[in-house]
Parts: structure tokens; C-alpha cells; sequence
């Protein structure tokens, strides 16, 4: 399969990056939580922005796995995401919305257990189910 596009919606769209790392890259001890994920999530949208400089940011939902744990952890309630956030800068020749506007862009995350390529199946059925042109925000060269 092709990557320099992806499907989203009816639309073709360019990947013109991607940027990758591990989800638990910095935990040294015990396990993740809830809370800590939530966490997570927020970084990796604000990463997002930094890495593709486009404020408009869509984070497909990761699927978070209980992790058995005998008793009451003390930090919240152990669950783990997948193994890695991808980051993609995606973007479009024509708009999303204003067509007296040049193109349309979004900045898309998502977590999958290995690093990209390929995407995994299942993400790349959820990125066909979004609207680029709901989502995307317009632009002007």
C-alpha cells in the first residue's frame, strides 16, 4: 500500500509528515493509569501542533487495555495505551470548507502498537469514517 496519501472520508490526502515515539517512553517505573493517559493524550495534541505547526488537531480515540493488578494501585486505575503516537501532517489542494481558499490541513494523531508504516488496519478503517471536511481548517499559500 501507498502512503504518500491516506484516505479520509471520500477525500485523498497528502501526508507530507509523520512524526513518531513511544507512548511510555518515559515512565522508569510502575504502571500506566488512566490518569497518566489522559495526560497523554493532551501532550500528544499539543505535540501535534508544535510538529506540524496547524492549530487544528483530530485524535482518533485509542483503545485503553485494563492491566491486571492484584489490589488497589495507589496512582489511579492501571490501564495501557498502545505502544506508539503518530503524529501525521496531512493536507489537501483545495479546501475543506471556503473554496475561495487554497487547500485545507489537519493535524492527525493516533496510537498504534508499532511504529508506521504500515498504518494499522484498523486506524486506517477509522480514518476512512472522519469528514476532512468537518475537520480540516482551510489555508492560503
Amino acid at each position: 500500500m501507498e502512503y504518500s496519501a491516506i484516505k479520509i472520508g471520500n477525500e485523498q490526502i497528502s501526508i507530507k509528515s509523520l512524526h513518531q515515539w513511544q507512548t511510555y517512553a518515559g515512565l522508569l517505573e510502575g504502571l500506566p493509569t488512566d490518569r497518566m493517559n489522559k495526560n497523554i493524550l493532551e501532550r500528544a495534541s499539543e505535540s501535534a501542533k508544535k510538529y506540524t505547526h496547524i492549530n487544528t488537531v483530530h485524535i482518533i480515540e485509542p483503545t485503553q487495555t485494563p492491566i491486571a493488578y492484584e489490589g488497589k494501585y495507589p496512582f489511579g486505575t492501571p490501564m495501557q495505551l498502545p505502544g506508539y503516537v503518530c503524529v501525521a501532517e496531512l493536507s489537501k489542494f483545495g479546501a475543506a470548507r471556503d473554496k475561495n481558499r487554497d487547500g485545507s490541513m489537519l493535524a492527525l494523531v493516533w496510537f498504534q502498537e508499532e511504529y508506521a508504516f504500515p498504518i494499522n488496519a484498523e486506524i486506517l478503517k477509522k480514518m476512512e469514517q472522519l469528514n476532512w471536511n468537518e475537520l480540516a481548517e482551510d489555508f492560503d499559500y
